[in-house]
């Protein structure tokens, strides 16, 4: 089983068998402890926290664990560890599965990547804050199990057209902070409108597939 936690803004948690992972870590509600793996997008305040970083170190990581962080080279700038080195076309093994990393086009960054994450059998798709989906990620693989995708209302005809591309089992609106939460909850409302499989989820809460 999987277990997968929104923890607010742009960041997940993916609990697997023998994996843990987190990604975009500037969270509002906690992670929970045994976190080996962090994993950036981009290098923008919302996404990448070096004191939100600091906190992992000290309080969620697995102790018998060395802790990896992933991201883009411009994310080295805003954080004292030092990441490996991601763009699009890496792929990172992980216990039970993989992690395919894809250039995307985020507002404002020199550089975005989104994750795929293949584990134990289960897709989780992260994007970011896209809303211009490259060709390559517009032509994913299928079966994807789970999608987040930004709530931006600018943009909900290109979030559309994507979910639509890729068709994925379950697409969750995500990236909205604090008092933030009728955002998640509008575009909930116009994807289910639009006849697509969707769920709002709060900050500190998990489904599991």
């Amino acid at each position: 089983m999987t277990v997968i936690r929104y923890l607010g803004r742009a960041c997940i948690e993916i609990i697997g068998d023998n994996d843990h992972l987190i990604f975009d870590p500037n969270f509002i509600e906690g992670p929970r402890k045994g976190i080996s793996k962090i994993f950036l997008t981009h290098k923008h305040d919302d996404h990448t926290d070096a004191e939100k970083i600091l906190d992992i170190y000290q309080n969620y990581i697995r102790e018998d664990k060395e802790m990896k962080i992933f991201g883009p080279s411009s994310v080295k700038r805003k954080i004292s560890q030092t990441p490996i080195k991601v763009e699009g076309g890496t792929t990172i093994e992980l216990n039970d599965g993989n992690i395919k990393v894809y250039n995307i086009d985020c507002w404002g960054a020199e550089e975005c990547v989104g994750y795929l994450v293949n584990i134990n059998d289960k897709k989780i798709l992260h994007t970011a804050d896209s809303a211009k989906f490259s060709y390559r990620l517009r032509r994913i693989e299928k079966g994807i199990d789970l999608c987040f995708i930004a709530c931006f209302e600018d943009y909900y005809d290109d979030y559309l057209h994507f979910i639509k591309s890729i068709m994925p089992k379950l697409t969750i609106p995500y990236h909205f902070g604090p008092d933030e939460e009728n955002m998640g909850k509008n575009l909930v409302n116009f994807l289910k409108e639009n006849q697509i499989n969707t769920k709002f989820m709060s900050p500190g809460t998990e489904i599991s597939l």
